[in-house]
């Protein structure tokens, strides 16, 4: 008798087995994060091009601009697919992987080390003879190599420094004490090359943080209270003009021409004067329809400048609380560089939520994600704000179509800078989240918690899974590659840790200054100011 079949399925796909998915997952972040690199590239490029000042375009100084900010960016972007090999991968199989992504890091590093101090001042002062016509091309290339020489030679300086401090002080441990055994076996498992490039790199973030306590700190208070006061209106601002306009042809009838001070005075009101004139058109311009349509998003941008805010504080908070937690919860302190040893005393919001997140990649991949951009934005509108400056000399305007090839290479390095130290960061926004992801393991109490430094999982060894025997062997959570970077260099280099830990607090200080008198700043003006625009002509 023939079966009946009309209950069957017309194609049945096969299941996979569980190893052959994994597999398959395994590639699923580096395919996104090749994705992401792409997008970044093209992003970055765009944007260097549209900043550039279009009378004095460089195409090196796009070119340089654009690659060691690739750079350093691709050093952020390999971090979740860092912790999604922590998280997910096989404990027989991490170590292996784990080098693989340890080879991306460094080779990532190396190339914004020489970016930074090669290629980056290189294009700076090439850039210098750039619009002189009566400069040659040979003449450019030596005044760009001359003085790179400087910083070749303390690029060297720094990397053999790194090559031999080592420090011998720190405590080898005892069977009581499995962190500190742990984290110097972490330091002497790291070799000389490796230490050189983390060395400079270090070298560079606390660079950095002058870019971070000033920049950093600004954009994250300042860009939302202006968002949340807004402008001037433009009726009254007016009516001001006009009545200062009138003043000042007042006081120009009461000056003695005929006499160098008063011709100098005269001379200086009238081009008083003058701006004045040219802002009431500018202010008139400012009063037809296109003014209308601007009202209408007010109510968004309130709504946007407290969303900004509320965002800063909550990176704020949890980065205090971090802070809190090494101070408290870090057995070796000041000779470690505040790593914790022990579990955090209090929750990190930022880090409970990325390494829920983490179960589900890529949704932590995404809010990690925003919570990177929106840093590097906030510097960004920073440094377009303030400009390059040298303490409180302003050097160059930053802004669309009016960033000279100096400025633009500057203004990259600046940026780069502050990307290294949110590089150190991530160990405070996020620190279960970046240095264990979403791995957990089975306590004494048979209860499943997240991984610690002292924590000890049990494991299948590669050969014993194979013969189907019950081998296995105990192993410390694994930690990403990047926290096992970071955690080599303040074993080995505490004064790193502790100069970042003070670092952090003075940004935290810093943000709340900035927050104070951002509050009490007048709101600005619907058009340049007299000073923004003899910047711009001269800057």
């Amino acid at each position: 008798s023939k079966q009946d079949t009309s209950n069957k399925p017309f194609l049945v796909r096969p299941k996979l087995p569980p190893k052959r998915k994994f597999r398959m997952l395994v590639w699923l972040p580096w395919a996104i994060t090749a994705g992401v690199f792409l997008g970044l590239f093209v992003v970055i490029a765009a944007i260097m091009f549209f900043l550039s000042h279009k009378e004095e375009r460089s195409p090196i100084a796009i070119v340089a601009a654009t690659a060691v900010i690739f750079l350093i960016m691709a050093c952020i972007a390999i971090v979740p697919a860092d912790i999604y090999n922590t998280s997910h991968s096989d404990l027989s199989v991490v170590d292996e992987r784990a080098y693989v992504v340890e080879i991306i890091y460094y080779i990532l590093y190396s190339l914004v080390i020489v970016t930074t101090f090669i290629v980056v001042p290189f294009c700076f002062f090439y850039s210098e003879s750039f619009l002189d016509d009566d400069t040659s091309v040979k003449k450019r290339l030596w005044n760009g190599f001359k003085f790179t020489i400087f910083f070749c030679v303390v690029l060297v300086v720094l990397l053999v420094i790194g090559l031999f401090l080592r420090s011998d002080s720190f405590p080898s441990g005892t069977d009581k004490e499995q962190w500190q055994q742990y984290i110097h076996n972490l330091y002497e498992d790291s070799s000389m090359i490796e230490s050189s490039i983390a060395f400079t790199v270090f070298c560079l973030s606390i660079l950095g943080y002058a870019i971070w306590l000033t920049y950093t700190s600004y954009g994250m208070t300042v860009w939302a209270l202006n968002l949340i006061k807004g402008r001037k209106r433009v009726d009254s601002e007016i009516r001001d003009t006009e009545a200062e306009l009138a003043k000042i042809k007042q006081m120009q009838t009461h000056f003695d021409k005929n006499t160098k001070r008063g011709k100098k005075q005269y001379e200086d009101y009238k081009q008083k004067e003058i701006y004045l004139e040219e802002k009431l058109k500018a202010l008139g311009k400012l009063t037809g329809g296109c003014r209308f349509f601007a009202q209408l998003f007010v109510p968004f941008k309130i709504l946007i400048g407290f969303g900004v805010l509320g965002f800063s504080a909550f990176i704020l908070v949890s980065i205090v609380i971090t802070q809190v937690n090494r101070l408290i919860d870090s057995d070796c302190t000041f000779k470690c560089g505040f790593i914790m040893t022990e579990d955090p005393t209090i929750p990190n919001p930022i880090d409970m939520l990325l390494t829920i997140l983490s179960k589900y990649y890529p949704l932590d991949y995404i809010a990690f994600s925003v919570i990177v951009l929106f840093l590097v934005a906030v510097t960004a509108f920073a440094l377009m704000s303030l400009g390059v400056r040298l303490v409180w000399v302003k050097l160059y305007n930053v802004g669309f179509k009016r960033t000279t090839a100096q400025a633009l290479v500057s203004a990259s390095l600046m940026l780069v800078l502050s990307i290294l130290v949110l590089n150190t960061q991530l160990l405070n926004i996020a620190p279960q989240y970046v240095t264990y992801g979403s791995r957990t393991y089975v306590n004494q109490n048979n209860e499943t918690v997240s991984c610690g430094m002292n924590a000890t999982i049990r494991g299948m060894s590669p050969a014993a899974e194979a013969d189907g025997a019950s081998a296995s062997f105990d192993t410390p959570c694994p930690m990403s590659t990047l926290a096992t970077i970071f955690n080599q260099l303040y074993s080995g280099m505490g004064f790193f840790g502790i100069v970042f830990y003070i670092a952090t607090w003075a940004w935290v200080i810093a943000v709340g200054i900035f927050f104070a008198l951002g509050i009490f700043w007048c709101r600005k003006s619907n058009v340049m100011t007299e000073e923004e625009m003899i910047e711009d002509e001269f800057l």
